[in-house]
């Protein structure tokens, strides 16, 4: 489902950090196709990035939120602006207000934010619905038959359909299916997270929220213009290895 891209900001070129890589996949960025490899640190705007089977990936964006791509996922970043940073002493909160639109294609996407600023923005677009991360902890399951959205912890806003279409919003321990009906807009089902499901997601997010410890951020001559957001490794990643969560999995209790 299209969703509307916020105006550019004037700040930093923001990045992305890769945290984590195992198996095999590919970054697709600026025209160039990249192997993963642990510690790049690359532009955000138009990147690609995919995981094959059995295989995983862990991001940190510089506002700070951390991805895990599972298997056989593939998302697109169409929109990471960033303004200026703030300083602060939080190293919890979010350096500067951002924009970020990523679309889903396939596969599971797993969240993990710090404190979010006033005025951020935090949207996945998958071929059923927008949804609207609004922290700190949330997982998306996208299949060619439903997305299916599971908040942990924060809150989410997920709109369907047209722009009159419906919109639900997720409380902690909910979750909401979403499936296609020929004709009209999709079908939405809210329910609570069941005992097994929510250990499955708490694998995931549990190396989202690692890989947000791996790096920091800061930007590097601002003087000149916008300035460049420039990764620095602070620890070695050690999340869990041999993670493929499948979507049976995902969407048990439906």
């Amino acid at each position: 489902m299209p969703a509307q891209e916020a105006p550019a900001s004037k700040g930093p070129i923001s990045k992305l950090y890769l945290s984590e890589t195992k198996g095999s996949g590919r970054i697709e960025n600026n025209g160039q196709v990249y192997e993963p490899r642990q510690g790049a640190a690359f532009s955000a705007r138009g990147t690609v990035m995919v995981t094959d089977k059995d295989s995983h990936q862990a991001y940190v964006m510089s506002s700070g939120t951390g991805l895990y791509l599972d298997a056989n996922t593939q998302v697109q970043v169409n929109q990471f602006d960033q303004d200026r940073f703030v300083a602060t002493p939080n190293t919890d909160q979010e350096p500067s207000v951002s924009h970020t639109l990523i679309t889903i294609d396939h596969g599971t996407v797993a969240t993990c934010t710090g404190q979010m600023m006033s005025g951020t923005t935090l949207v996945y677009s998958t071929p059923l619905a927008n949804v609207n991360v609004r922290g700190r902890r949330v997982v998306i399951n996208v299949t060619a038959n439903a997305t299916t959205i599971s908040a942990l912890e924060g809150n989410v806003t997920i709109r369907t359909g047209t722009s009159q279409g419906s919109s639900v919003t997720l409380q902690p321990g909910e979750k909401v299916v979403i499936t296609p009906v020929p004709g009209g807009d999709p079908q939405t089902v809210v329910s609570p997270l069941d005992h097994d499901a929510t250990g499955s997601l708490e694998t995931l997010l549990s190396v989202a929220c690692q890989a947000r410890k791996t790096v920091a951020f800061d930007v590097a001559n601002e003087g000149a213009g916008a300035g460049e957001v420039v990764a620095h490794p602070t620890v070695a990643a050690n999340p869990p290895t041999g993670l493929t969560v499948s979507p049976d999995r995902l969407n048990s209790g439906q």
